[in-house]
């Protein structure tokens, strides 16, 4: 295992709690320029100390998985003809066209 200096630490403390942090946040949280944060991370990587990001799913079925109570599918409404809903009244240039199609 190789040593790291405190401001590794940190970076790898703060990168641990959320990889998707940015780098301006990972250097405000640490207290040193984005820059510098930058290169300590980059530096990191190259020595194997950070090997990669990941996401952490819940694969638990059923209600011990978070978010269960809500319904897997939700209900659908048929669409209108048109992609955007009607919200008013139609407008003039539509109603002398409907007037023309009646006729």
């Amino acid at each position: 295992m190789t040593e790291l200096s405190e401001l590794d630490t940190a970076i790898r403390r703060h990168s641990q709690k959320n990889a998707r942090s940015t780098n301006r946040a990972i250097a405000e949280a640490v207290h040193v320029a984005a820059s510098t944060s930058l290169e300590r991370i980059r530096i990191l990587r190259e020595r194997g100390v950070i090997r990669g990001y990941h996401a952490e799913a819940d694969l638990r079925p059923g209600p011990q998985r978070a978010g269960a109570d809500r319904d897997p599918h939700p209900p659908t409404f048929p669409r209108e003809h048109r992609s955007a809903p009607r919200l008013g009244p139609p407008h003039p240039r539509d109603r002398r066209r409907l007037r023309r199609l009646r006729r």
